[in-house]
Formats: C-alpha cells, sequence, structure tokens
C-alpha cells in the first residue's frame, strides 16, 4: 500500500485511465466483440482490425505496443496430450502477458494484478483470456467471470515451465540489439564482476600465516608491552 500512497500522480492516472475506458465503453454503439482473438503479436500489427472498445481504451493500446514486439506467435505453450494436469491447460501465454503487465505496473500483489485487470475489460481482451460470453455488459463478456483467481495466478508463475522463461529472455534480448545502431556490435562483449569469497583454506587461518602470534612458549603482547606472569 505504501508505495501506490507514494505516488498520488501514478495512481490518479491509472485511475483516470480506467475510467475513461469504462466510459467509452457505455458512451459508444456496441458492435460485435469476438470472443476469439490472434497472438498479441497480430493484433500489434499496423492495420489490425480491433474491437472499438479496445481500440478507445489507453491502457490496451499501451500494453500492445509494449508487449507486441515479442514473438507471441511462436511462444512455447505446454503439450496438449500432457496427461498431468488434464487434457486441455489453459493456455499460458495470457499469464505471461499479464505477469509484465504486473511488473510494468508496480503490483505488488496477485490480488492487486487481478483487480487492475478487472477494471480494464479491453486490456483482458487484449491479452488473449478465455472470456466468458455475457449480455450483461456492453463489451460482451464478464470480465471477473473471465479471469483466473489470485491463486491460479501465483500457481501458474510457480509452475512455469523453463521454455517460457526462455522465450522471454530470448524475446527481449533480440529487441534490444534490434534497437541498437548498426554500428554497436551487441553482444560481441561479455563483462563479469566477481567477489571474495571466504573458504576454509590455510591462507585464511591467522593461526598458519601469523604463526608467532599464537605461539604458547612466547610472552603474550598487547600495545606492545610484554605480559607479565
Amino acid at each position: 500500500m505504501l508505495p501506490e500512497i507514494a505516488t498520488p500522480g501514478n495512481w490518479l492516472s491509472q485511475a483516470t485511465d480506467g475510467v475513461r475506458c469504462r466510459v467509452a465503453h457505455f458512451l459508444l454503439p456496441p458492435d460485435p466483440v469476438p470472443l476469439e482473438r490472434p497472438s498479441l503479436s497480430q493484433l500489434a500489427r499496423p492495420g489490425a482490425r480491433l474491437p472499438r472498445f479496445v481500440a478507445e481504451c489507453a491502457v490496451a493500446r499501451k500494453y500492445l505496443d509494449l508487449l507486441g514486439p515479442l514473438d507471441w506467435d511462436h511462444f512455447p505453450e505446454r503439450d496438449p496430450y500432457r496427461p498431468w494436469p488434464g487434457p486441455q491447460p489453459a493456455p499460458r501465454a495470457p499469464f505471461v502477458a499479464a505477469y509484465l503487465v504486473k511488473l510494468d505496473q508496480g503490483k505488488r500483489y496477485m490480488t492487486h494484478l487481478r483487480q487492475y485487470l478487472v477494471e480494464h475489460p479491453a486490456l483482458v481482451w487484449t491479452l488473449g483470456f478465455e472470456l466468458a460470453p455475457s449480455p450483461d455488459f456492453p463489451w460482451g463478456f464478464d470480465v471477473n467471470a473471465s479471469l483466473p483467481s489470485s491463486r491460479q495466478f501465483s500457481r501458474i508463475l510457480r509452475t512455469l515451465d523453463n521454455d517460457a522463461l526462455q522465450f522471454l529472455l530470448s524475446g527481449t534480448v533480440a529487441l534490444i540489439g534490434h534497437e541498437l545502431p548498426d554500428d554497436v556490435h551487441f553482444g560481441d562483449v561479455v563483462a563479469g564482476d566477481t567477489k571474495h569469497i571466504i573458504a576454509w583454506v590455510k591462507e585464511n587461518n591467522p593461526k598458519v600465516y601469523v604463526e608467532d602470534r599464537y605461539d604458547k612458549t612466547k610472552p603474550f603482547q598487547k600495545n606492545g608491552c610484554p605480559k607479565f606472569h
């Protein structure tokens, strides 16, 4: 709570964006909202057709620009024939995209992330979560019912396959390389840093390399004065 209170400007800006998106949903005439969507990469391409409530939402457009450059078309989804935890596991790409939103928004807990998504239906549509159709909402689906629980968000993050993490690492490194000037030889130099670690070796044992100080046959000296018996 403290970081959010400490930055009232950011909090107010986020709240204003959420209200603006919701007002736009109710003021604009309803249009068909497809429940099946292409990947984030395809949605972010120039000329991609977006529902009106998505195109008018600044938050959804922001994360299309931020996350769209990653190659979501080749995201390593889990094998649908894997016997555990079931034959039809939920797609992991929407979860991974939501985790990136969590990092960008500085949300500390999954409950905060989920609440943020509930407040931005267009973003939920954009990320690709399976939608629960409902005629009670102008965008055609129940946002709260479409989102996993906070515990599910946490469980998926703990059990996320390493292939998904490697996808993010490789994708972000490739994007960094594309953004650099041509005269920069990206990746040619690898820098590292080291720090000494104390170990139980002879060089770290004072009784070995300062033998006179621990010689019981010699008088103990303190501040240059011998000890008298």
